[in-house]
């Protein structure tokens, strides 16, 4: 998750074991970030493993998940936005920190 959207800022690629959240940039577009570096977009590959934690109540309610979860993260085909997580149980959604069920904090953390 690096594609043109995100060309604008600095960027560097996921790292094993760090923790990141996701970010609307100052474009409006949304990508992850280490936490305290919300100048810098993480590229994260499709098929990525993550491990989400502190999950939305909303979300875990929508998508039958729970708290934490670990995630593939992966391309979406429908819909406006194209990235995405798959849950262990099939369920597929998107990153968005600005949709309604989910704090513009950026509440999704990552562990890659």
């Amino acid at each position: 998750m690096c594609d043109y959207s995100l060309e604008a800022y600095r960027s560097r690629p996921a790292r094993i074991g760090e923790k990141y959240e996701t970010h609307r940039f100052q474009s409006y577009s949304i990508g992850f970030i280490a936490p305290g570096d919300p100048s810098t977009a993480v590229c994260m590959a499709y098929d990525t493993k993550l491990r989400l934690e502190d999950v939305p109540k909303p979300v875990q309610k929508t998508y039958g998940v729970s708290a934490d979860e670990d995630v593939t993260f992966t391309r979406l085909e429908s819909g406006p936005h194209h990235d995405g997580v798959r849950f262990a149980n099939g369920a597929e959604g998107e990153i968005d920190p600005g949709s309604p069920s989910c704090p513009r904090r950026g509440n999704l953390l990552c562990d890659v």
